[in-house]
């Protein structure tokens, strides 16, 4: 298990319900851009809670009046659970 640190709280592995931000431009979703850039959504000890909250999400998000065209919603369509070390990584001489 390893060990990150996220604004102060100690994560012990879990992971992380991430979307993507809109490109430079604001005019379209950048799935392109370093998993660290993305936007934090929630976090979860387990893959199971974080992909349960993603398709709370999802499901939210397609069920309101969708507009193809609406940014946020496109960019909530294209979230993503991932472990936590991938963006926050261990600190050098951290417990594992």
């Amino acid at each position: 298990m390893r060990l990150g640190v996220v604004g102060g709280v100690i994560l012990l592995g879990g992971w992380l319900l991430i979307s993507p931000r809109l490109d430079s431009t604001g005019t379209k979703v950048d799935e392109s851009a370093p998993l660290s850039q993305w936007t934090e959504v929630s976090a979860h000890e387990t893959i199971k809670e974080c992909a349960t909250a993603k398709d709370a999400l999802v499901a939210t998000a397609s069920g309101q009046n969708f507009d193809p065209n609406d940014l946020r919603k496109r960019s909530v369509l294209r979230s993503r659970c991932i472990p936590a070390e991938h963006v926050y990584p261990a600190q050098p001489g951290a417990a594992r």
